[in-house]
């Protein structure tokens, strides 16, 4: 057949571009193609040794994402090597070849689950830190006839330190750093994640060596199994830690990291790396190591104790050497070398060091510099201090903490160090930096676009948490923001999904987030098309409204509990000195009630897409008769604000913060676009924000979906840095920040960090709001483009999505959209006037108004 239309590319199966180990059960896939409008695709699975095993033929379906190939989850095995391949057809019945196969396995066939750690000492101490290795031999043949090798890992417990419990190492080179902290299934159970790693591209002809650093206080163990797969189709296991546990050798760590002294706070333990050159076994990753004097791993019982083993689904983290061409030095009196990274990242720091004789240094580490030196007493409650213990000679020492920090301090050190023998080291996943591009001659536009990139580079590790540094937790709240910034970088959606389903495993105590994981929920099924998770966790969603707290009489549902961290608080915005004055007391409060409009609206959404047709109906009706009692109760027309809430006897309260009027517009609650209009004038009247860097989400993101964004720009875009500015020009000038803050300024918050993503709101404004590119159907099957550029200039955005990169350019009083295959634009030009146009380059007159 002669094809016109190209091969589909970009495959990924459950979100993922290396999908190994994936759980058995409903595969979701997405790909892009280049034809304008698909109406059916071909899946075609085979084994290792090329033999299909399965072919869906045509499947009738207009989606390219969040497609499930009818019966093949039922067919595989796990630890089985398949490859999977995808044709599509166009809407003139063109064909185009299959794609390029994608790799991939299914669960991992555990032969023993038994847990390894090192032996305690003489008087039963059990280290905290240990090393290991396995050594293996692999013929020449056997590389030549391995397809792929692959390492399922976990180990335990991630959760007293809130950090990775394992470094592994393949041949010297990180594979790896895992597992994440542990999960729970929709039904409950609990689970510790595993991951399987692709070793093939390290394996070497004769010894290899696979290797790991541990660090845990509790349940500790290590999992390990290796499986070769071979090219015809046969596999086997080179080894698992638990029932070759005599093949392992193991070495108690606790002497050569020095443990003593904690990095975290009173949220966890974390103990800093303090190495000792003298006791660290150099060279034990990497095969001709002498491993006598270490011992034979103790078996220590189910991995886990005993929790279900079940695949992260989440790409890998690593260590990632951070450049070094913004690194600055200097010396300081008295003999200390501080240095400059040029930018905060989230990880550690390895030095190559050459003294004359054994001696030992101080390191402190931290986010922000005084005249004094580094601020390693960091506002958060961390102390970021380690020494290393140095021996003669040339030497290279590296840490295995987590930290966030851009400076670092090193006291007592005999000599001179260039910035060749300093690389500051990120423990993150992969970023692709080319997806996301912006061009503007705005310099805080591009200012903030820097800022929110290597925010969403820096602390994208597995879970996405508030910070690394003084909690180390998850949120609901920071989820949103957090995978939305994410999103406008890269078309990435394995962290977004892992931790919303963490989350709703796992809530925490705000009421409003109990909510806000509704609108995430509805988030990835938009940008995915995927509807997996909505159906898994339908009833844990469902269970997050506090319909049963409604007023009858009022039409308002009642605030459950007004103390800051109890269970179901209402939290409005964070930390309680940015809620502009809000009245706390009231017992129908106005944010909380708008955010259920929005969540009722999302779970009949929800309610369609999972086949409860009831729900959804129910759900629409309490979503219009709440919208239409916030009106009546709480709006008010002359000043065109809500007021903070009513009390009990439904009388209302004199007060109206501006996050009340924001969170109403933000969810939707008014009658018509003038009464929109009216409340965003209402607020432009304030003169700037009087909300948290949390709060400005939903402020911003309000005033852009009601069609007020020459408001919101120009709040976004305010360059003020005085003294008590709320804004990102002050965030990136006075604060120097270079990922996005916890806080405006430490006024607002004294234990404010300067490593917290819930402040990169900008990145999801640029897109959605400046550039206007919203979807409009899930997996972007549709998309608006409605731009609103006043007060910014030309400007160029390229957005990555699931269907490919999308392109929207205001420039020269010119509109020029890029759109990809398989999905159509709406665009919106100043007049009103709405096109529907399909892939290819189109161009309109626009002039911003």
């Amino acid at each position: 057949m002669h094809h016109l239309i190209s091969a589909p590319y970009d495959l990924r199966i459950n979100r993922l571009a290396r999908p190994f180990g994936l759980r058995r059960g409903g595969l979701s896939v997405s790909y892009i193609t280049d034809c304008v409008s698909q109406t059916a695709c071909r899946f075609v699975v085979s084994l290792a040794d090329g033999c299909v095993c399965y072919d869906s033929d045509w499947q009738e379906t207009p989606k390219s994402s969040g497609v499930t190939p009818v019966g093949l989850s039922d067919l595989l095995l796990p630890d089985r090597l398949y490859r999977m391949q995808v044709a599509v057809r166009d809407r003139d019945g063109r064909e185009s070849p299959l794609s390029a196969p994608l790799a991939f396995t299914v669960d991992t066939n555990w032969i023993s689950t038994e847990a390894i750690w090192a032996p305690a000492d003489s008087h039963g101490t059990t280290s905290d830190f240990i090393f290991a290795r396995h050594a293996f031999f692999l013929t020449a043949e056997e590389v030549k006839g391995a397809a792929c090798v692959l390492a399922s890992v976990t180990a335990a417990s991630p959760e007293p330190s809130r950090q990775f419990v394992y470094t592994l190492l393949c041949n010297g080179a990180c594979i790896g750093v895992g597992p994440v902290r542990y999960g729970k299934t929709a039904e409950g159970e609990e689970v510790l994640y595993d991951q399987v790693y692709d070793i093939t591209a390290r394996l070497l002809v004769g010894e290899n060596v696979l290797s790991a650093v541990l660090y845990a206080l509790s349940e500790r163990g290590v999992l390990c199994q290796v499986t070769l797969h071979r090219k015809d189709g046969t596999s086997r296991v080179l080894t698992n830690s638990g029932c070759h546990s005599g093949n392992w050798r193991v070495l108690a760590g606790d002497a050569a990291f020095g443990k003593s002294n904690s990095i975290g706070t009173h949220y966890f333990t974390a103990h800093a790396c303090n190495v000792d050159a003298r006791l660290f076994p150099f060279g034990f990753e990497h095969a001709g190591f002498d491993e006598a004097a270490w011992k034979i791993p103790a078996t220590v019982g189910p991995i886990g104790g005993g929790r279900r083993l079940l695949p992260a689904e989440c790409e890998p983290v690593g260590r990632f050497e951070f450049p070094r061409e913004s690194m600055r030095m200097e010396k300081r009196p008295g003999g200390d070398i501080l240095i400059d990274l040029g930018a905060e990242i989230v990880g550690n720091l390895t030095l190559h060091t050459n003294v004359p004789a054994d001696c030992t240094i101080t390191l402190r580490y931290g986010e922000q510099c005084t005249p004094d030196g580094v601020k390693y007493r960091m506002n958060t409650g961390n102390v970021y201090e380690e020494t290393r213990t140095l021996t003669a000679g040339a030497c290279r020492t590296e840490s295995f903490s987590l930290m966030t920090y851009r400076y670092v301090q090193i006291s007592g050190y005999p000599g001179e160090l260039s910035p060749a023998d300093v690389c500051g080291v990120e423990i993150r996943k992969a970023f692709d930096d080319t997806q996301s591009i912006l061009r503007t001659e705005h310099p805080l536009l591009a200012a903030m676009h820097r800022l929110v990139k290597h925010t969403v580079r820096a602390t994208t590790q597995d879970l996405y948490v508030d910070s690394q540094s003084r909690e180390r937790g998850a949120y609901e709240g920071d989820l949103l923001i957090n995978m939305l910034a994410a999103y406008a970088m890269e078309n990435s959606y394995a962290p977004a999904r892992l931790t919303t389903e963490y989350l709703l495993g796992h809530r925490t105590w705000p009421a409003d987030y109990l909510l806000m994981i509704i609108f995430a929920a509805r988030a990835d099924y938009m940008a995915t098309g995927d509807a997996s998770l909505l159906t898994a966790w339908y009833g844990t969603l469902k269970e997050n409204l506090f319909t049963s707290d409604r007023n009858e009489k009022l039409g308002l549902i009642r605030t459950a509990e007004v103390r800051a961290s109890s269970q179901n608080a209402i939290l409005v915005d964070w930390p309680p000195s940015e809620r502009d004055g809000y009245d706390m007391g009231c017992a129908y409060n106005t944010v909380f009630n708008a955010l259920h409009v929005r969540a009722y609206e999302d779970m009949a959404l929800i309610a369609e897409v999972t086949g409860h047709a009831a729900d959804a109906a129910e759900f629409t009706d309490l979503a219009a008769r709440l919208r239409t009692a916030m009106i009546e109760s709480l709006y008010n027309p002359a000043s065109g604000r809500f007021c903070d809430g009513i009390g009990e006897d439904g009388t209302p309260s004199v007060h109206c913060a501006q996050h009340a009027t924001a969170f109403a517009l933000n969810c939707g609650i008014y009658a018509n676009a003038a009464m929109a209009d009216r409340m965003a004038a209402a607020m432009a009247s304030d003169g700037r924000m009087h909300v948290s860097v949390y709060g400005a989400f939903f402020l911003l993101e309000g005033l852009y979906r009601s069609g007020n964004g020459k408001i919101a720009n120009r709040l976004l875009l305010d360059s003020d840095t005085g003294d008590g500015a709320r804004t990102w020009a002050y965030m990136l000038h006075r604060l120097g920040a270079t990922i996005t803050t916890e806080a405006w300024c430490e006024k607002n918050k004294p234990n404010m960090t300067l490593s917290h993503p819930w402040g990169a709101a900008p990145a999801h404004m640029m897109a959605g709001g400046i550039l206007g590119i919203r979807p409009l159907s899930p997996g972007y099957a549709a998309f608006e483009v409605n731009p609103c550029t006043f007060g910014v200039g030309d400007v160029d955005l390229t957005l990555p999505t699931v269907k490919g990169q999308i392109r929207v350019a205001v420039q020269n009083r010119v509109l020029t959209v890029e759109v990809p295959g398989n999905t159509e634009a709406i665009v919106v030009l100043p007049d009103g006037t709405r096109l529907t146009v399909q892939k290819g380059t189109h161009s309109f007159p626009y002039a911003a108004t």
